[in-house]
């Protein structure tokens, strides 16, 4: 089973980047080639029913606005087994950080494979 979601980054031009290129070669974009001048919208397109389609909206006057993504997998593994003992999980991270006077503010949104969703200002939440 894949990722409960892929990433789409919209451009101010309205230029488009898919996670995943559209020329059926199954490669992706990585986060990193993402242009956060240019952006104006992230979103996390669902690839199961019932998921939400969350995005962050980026604010044309705010350049220390930064987008956040990435996932965290977790897998648990029985050394004396040799096998894995629990099936494999992954968190979804999105959200922002931006420069409020002399502080870095952060929010983040962590969506669960199961739908449930937590925001946090903490990163050692999830």
């Amino acid at each position: 089973m894949g990722d409960a979601f892929v990433w789409r980054a919209i451009y101010r031009d309205g230029d488009v980047i898919d996670e995943f290129k559209d020329d059926g070669s199954g490669k992706t974009h990585g986060f990193a080639a993402i242009e956060h001048e240019r952006l104006v919208a992230f979103v996390l397109i669902p690839q199961r029913p019932g998921l939400p389609t969350p995005n962050v909206m980026v604010p044309q006057d705010d350049p220390d606005f930064r987008v956040i993504f990435f996932r965290r997998r977790e897998l648990t593994f029985s050394p004396t087994e040799h096998r894995e003992t629990a099936p494999r999980t992954t968190r979804h991270v999105l959200g922002f950080q931006r420069h409020v006077g002399d502080a870095v503010v952060s929010c983040y949104s962590v969506f669960y494979e199961d739908g449930s969703v937590l925001v946090t200002d903490d990163p050692e939440a999830f």
